[in-house]
């Protein structure tokens, strides 16, 4: 099946960008399940909704609902990560322009102009959104969606 949001693991790590959870545009969502044979309770497996974090959340404080069974946990769509990426960067004085685009199988995320290129991830589409969000994150960029937040300029070093 081909990832449609981010994974569990990708989604800690935008959080640890400062990314808010109320960007997430879908959650991951899981149960604690009893084993019929032995009673023996544990997690189940997670699940995706295409619903919001922020909506489901609502939804448990709006029924005064505090689950000990079940947890949630945001998850980006494609669409919102490519949200947060701007459509060019100014490094060392060079203006670097946001190019997406697919090579076989393997998808590449890079800011290049017409002489080099500043930095590039091939791979996994989704994954690669995110390593570039670490990377602008790491290099001084403010990342759209927690700028927003926090009421500061997007992009602006």
């Amino acid at each position: 099946m081909k990832a449609i949001s981010t994974s569990i693991e990708q989604s800690r790590r935008l959080l640890a960008l400062g990314i808010p959870v109320e960007s997430a545009d879908m959650h991951w969502f899981r149960k604690m399940e009893m084993e019929p044979d032995t009673g023996y309770k544990d997690w189940g497996d997670w699940d995706l909704y295409l619903d919001s974090y922020s909506e489901h959340l609502e939804y448990w404080v709006e029924n005064n609902y505090h689950p000990t069974d079940e947890e949630t946990f945001p998850s980006w769509s494609l669409t919102a990560l490519l949200e947060m990426l701007p459509d060019e960067i100014i490094r060392n004085d060079w203006v670097y322009y946001l190019n997406i685009f697919r090579n076989g199988n393997i998808w590449q995320v890079e800011y290049s102009n017409n002489y080099n290129t500043q930095i590039e991830y091939h791979g996994e589409k989704i994954e690669n959104v995110v390593r570039m969000l670490v990377w602008l994150h790491a290099n001084g960029y403010h990342i759209a969606a927690a700028s927003k937040k926090e009421g500061g300029e997007e992009w602006k070093r």
